[in-house]
């Protein structure tokens, strides 16, 4: 397989754009370990983490292996923590925070931590304890209630979709990705270009344009001057990096 080319430009602002982001959440972005559970999987871990298996799997690729479905229980890996603690939504059960919601009264499951159920709202779990009047000899009882403090149910969950190009389309130069999304934490959308090999060809970061932040909107970025290896399938990922939210679409390169 020929190896992907990418020019120094496009290498400069994926690196400034990445570069920007970290030092705008310094110390927030740091790897943190995380050893597999029996039942885990990279989509569950993403859930738990606010973010995406993919972005999980390219950080361990090494640790795992070539199967990202095969998880070792007791293999310790390392997670980008995305959960953002100023944006308090529910990013859906994950291990250990199975309970149930109902306005801003969680439901507490049987296997339920206070750890994991902050990290399904994105809010520390001393936040909740100090809400809910519990303190560190506190045990808490599957079927309990638990206010979550700041749980915005006004809002939908964060979404993502592709709405251009659909599943099959042919790469073209210029190539304009168009999508729509939902509660996207300020709004940002990062927008990257894999081929057949998982490899990461280009990458563009935009703001969705909605009427307020939180609210819903659309957004589009184009991929101009791609060289890449003539009649694959390629992959297109878009993603909110601190909720997670993500969609993604295949389309063929043919030959030039």
């Amino acid at each position: 397989m020929k190896r992907v080319l990418i020019s120094l430009t496009a290498v400069l602002v994926i690196g400034l754009f990445f570069a920007g982001t970290a030092a705008a959440q310094e110390g927030y972005l740091d790897p943190e370990p995380y050893r597999i559970q029996p039942g885990d999987t990279l989509s569950s871990i993403a859930q738990e983490f606010c973010t995406t298996w993919q972005d999980i799997y390219r950080y361990n690729a090494g640790i795992i292996g070539t199967d990202p479905n095969a998880l070792n229980p007791g293999t310790l890996i390392y997670v980008i923590d995305r959960c953002d603690p100023n944006t308090v939504h529910d990013r859906g059960p994950s291990t250990h925070a199975q309970g149930t919601v109902n306005g801003n009264v969680y439901t507490v499951a049987a296997g339920d931590t206070l750890y994991s159920i902050g990290r399904r709202f994105g809010l520390n779990y001393q936040v909740i304890m100090d809400a809910n009047g519990l303190d560190s000899t506190s045990v808490v009882v599957p079927g309990s209630p638990l206010i979550i403090p700041g749980l915005n149910v006004g809002h939908a969950p964060p979404s993502i979709t592709i709405t251009s190009p659909p599943s099959g389309s042919t790469f073209l130069r210029p190539f304009t990705v168009q999508g729509t999304g939902q509660s996207l934490h300020e709004n940002n959308v990062v927008v990257s270009m894999y081929d057949a090999g998982g490899n990461l060809i280009s990458q563009q970061a935009t703001v969705m344009q909605s009427s307020e932040v939180g609210g819903a909107g659309t957004w589009q970025v184009s991929f101009p001057g791609i060289i890449v290896q003539a009649n694959s399938t390629g992959r297109i990922e878009a993603f909110n990096p601190e909720t997670g939210a993500a969609d993604e679409t295949y389309v063929f390169i043919p030959g030039y």
